[in-house]
């Protein structure tokens, strides 16, 4: 399944605004269509925070190696995330040591992590996990605003798309990936021959990719201008709150979680190598993508030893050495932090604690900021006198 983005001056203005990307990266023709998530970028580029990422990207773009490489070829939307997790954490690392940092070239035939970094007496080797919660499920609400939005049609259009489940828990009712990007594919298909037939009013309603999930879809306008297309999108719920799979104070029991399962998986492949005394082996889990607000529940005691001993727990069967030294949960993006690393190493403790300060592996994750009581009163009193300023 792929998502084709329109060519249009919007990107082509926005390139050359970038010397580096211009050199390297290569648009079609104005009016054709692209695949690659780098055009999408590019002709969404008035979002702020995609702008950003761009001139991120043409800052750093050089120094990044295979990691810049994976960034400017991916034409998957949730890929494209993972690949900016590596590419955050690495220019955060660039700007702190330089050439002492290096992305590491992918050799299939050999497990390999994400970036090295050459410290005075130790080598730093990362490998960066970006897991979701009902992966399916969250491809689907990712993908199907995405599809419309750039939908190959000579019509323009305005819906309102409602879903309901037939229980809370639907989310896990979702298949395999694979056929979710199936249906979706099937999805654009109706709705460009819908668009054909459909006037003002009309509404479709259609079983999603799980069967306890219907779609409601009310066309509110259909217009002969392609550039409109005005997407109400509601989902009836997230997949999860993460944070839930942490509050399992039984390891045997995490395990077996979709979480256990999946940071279980990434463990025993093993991609930093054997252990020496000489190098640190981290797993960085990066919940960027995870469905929680934030993962600061892991400097309450309770859930950092709950996390502690689910670790230790899956690691103790993984042979034939230990996976790595150190499973650090972080959030890689824009602003990023890390938490206090769980370490299933040899190394003490102590001289964990100064590698990592060294490195700049320990800065703490940013508090959402929280208004006082003060603030929070002043607040209401101005919107209360301005009700009553403005009834008078």
């Amino acid at each position: 399944m792929k998502i084709k983005y329109k060519i249009t001056e919007s990107s082509i203005s926005t390139l050359e605004k970038f010397p580096y990307l211009k050199s390297v990266y290569r648009l079609p023709e104005l009016g054709t269509y692209d695949e690659r998530e780098l055009t999408r970028l590019l002709e969404n580029s008035h979002y702020s925070h995609i702008y950003r990422i761009i001139e991120q990207l043409d800052k750093y773009g050089e120094f990044c190696g295979e990691i810049f490489e994976k960034i400017i070829s991916c034409n998957d939307t949730l890929n494209l995330s993972r690949f900016l997790a590596e590419f955050w954490l690495f220019i955060y690392l660039y700007d702190i040591h330089k050439s002492k940092v290096t992305p590491v070239h992918t050799d299939n035939q050999l497990k390999k992590p994400d970036i090295k970094l050459k410290l005075d007496k130790f080598e730093i080797r990362i490998e960066i996990y970006t897991p979701m919660d009902s992966y399916a499920f969250q491809t689907f609400t990712t993908l199907l605003f995405s599809k419309l939005k750039n939908l190959s049609s000579s019509k323009g259009f305005e819906v309102t798309i409602n879903s309901k489940a037939e229980h809370f828990y639907y989310t896990h009712d979702f298949p395999d990936f694979r056929i979710v990007y199936s249906w979706l594919d099937d999805f654009e298909n109706n709705f460009s021959t819908w668009l054909g037939n459909v006037k003002p009013g009309d509404s479709k309603e259609i079983v999603g990719p799980a069967d306890s999930l219907t779609l409601h879809i009310l066309f509110n306008k259909i217009t002969d201008n392609p550039e409109i297309r005005f997407i109400i999108w509601g989902h009836a719920t997230y997949s999860s709150d993460t944070k839930l799979y942490f509050e399992i104070d039984d390891p045997e029991k995490f395990a077996k979680t979709e979480w256990g399962v999946k940071i279980k998986d990434k463990l025993t492949k093993q991609q930093a190598g054997e252990s020496k005394s000489e190098i640190i082996r981290i797993l960085m889990i990066n919940f960027s993508m995870a469905d929680t607000t934030d993962i600061l529940f892991f400097n309450d005691l309770r859930y950092y030893s709950r996390l502690e001993k689910n670790i230790k727990y899956l690691v103790a069967d993984i042979k034939p050495y230990p996976p790595y030294d150190l499973v650090i949960p972080c959030e890689l993006g824009p602003e990023k932090g890390f938490v206090k690393p769980v370490n299933i190493s040899e190394f003490d403790d102590n001289l964990i604690a100064d590698i990592l300060k060294e490195s700049g592996l320990d800065k703490t994750i940013k508090e959402i900021p929280m208004a006082s009581k003060e603030e929070t009163e002043q607040f209401w009193d101005a919107i209360i006198n301005s009700t009553k300023n403005s009834a008078t």
